[in-house]
């Protein structure tokens, strides 16, 4: 659906990336899942 994606957190750029490389993006990850 989408070439590039960028993660917002609180209003603020979190990553930019492929769809492939903001799967694997632990930032993105503990953000959206929690730390574990």
């Amino acid at each position: 659906l989408a070439d590039r994606i960028t993660v917002l957190n609180y209003g603020r750029i979190l990553a930019t990336g492929a769809p492939d490389a903001i799967r694997m993006n632990e930032q993105v990850k503990k953000a959206y899942l929690g730390r574990r």
